[in-house]
């Protein structure tokens, strides 16, 4: 040992000893069948897939949640986290992140504006190129969300699609099969605070449709202004 050597990091006054271990033929049996099982859970994971959730069009909303409820979150697919699914490279990102992480249950949330009922407010706009730029774009991502949501129906997994209840895009000839479930978002809790109106819930129609029977039952709410209180302000 050099001088220099830190004297804590000096081993050679340690008695290292190579023990055999011995185990019966019932404890050998025994871990074998734990090896086995082990295997079993990692093959169901694969089959299954190992994120439980994911996300596209939306920043990490679902995603930031699922670890609290002991899932284990996957990709939040948005131009908040620098992506740009106009991009071409960017769509075939996407498809390998869900052919490696094959999420369970898949939510989706495009632009709403492209298809909100206050463009026909001003039909001289709907000509308008940048108005028409914009429709194709939002019908663009809306049936990508559709194309992902199949591929998940097909392999027997998840989806959730949001988007607000008055929005066209529910007539959309691929969304009209989907269309399941409406529902107010102040049943949720979604809250605004304004400098006129103060602080409220948003009394805003939505819509949602999923394959899942558990999650429709789940989002089955409604406002309780309509429903016999306790009743709570709306502001717009």
């Amino acid at each position: 040992r050099s001088s220099q050597q830190n004297p804590a990091d000096d081993i050679s006054s340690l008695d290292i000893v190579d023990y055999d271990i011995h185990l019966s033929d019932g404890k050998w049996k025994g871990l074998e069948a734990l090896d086995v099982v082990e295997r079993q859970i990692e093959a169901r994971k694969a089959q299954i897939g190992a994120v439980d959730v994911a996300e596209i069009f939306s920043p990490p909303r679902f995603t930031a949640g699922a670890p609290h409820l002991g899932l284990n979150p996957g990709f939040a697919v948005d131009l908040q986290t620098g992506w740009d699914l106009d991009s071409e490279k960017d769509l075939k990102a996407l498809d390998k992140l869900m052919k490696e992480q094959d999420p369970f249950l898949l939510t989706g949330s495009p632009r709403c504006d492209p298809f909100s009922v206050l463009r026909f407010l001003n039909k001289k706009r709907l000509s308008d190129p940048k108005h028409l730029e914009a429709r194709e774009r939002g019908v663009r991502h809306l049936r990508l969300c559709i194309e992902k949501y199949k591929e998940r129906h097909k392999k027997g997994k998840y989806f959730l699609h949001e988007h607000p209840a008055q929005a066209d895009s529910w007539d959309d000839e691929k969304m009209v099969e989907l269309q399941r479930l409406v529902g107010p978002m102040c049943a949720w809790g979604m809250a605004l605070s304004t400098h006129r109106q103060g602080h409220g819930l948003v009394y805003k129609p939505t819509k949602f449709v999923t394959k899942s029977r558990e999650i429709a039952q789940i989002l089955d709410r409604h406002c309780l202004n309509r429903r016999g209180g306790p009743v709570h302000r709306h502001v717009s």
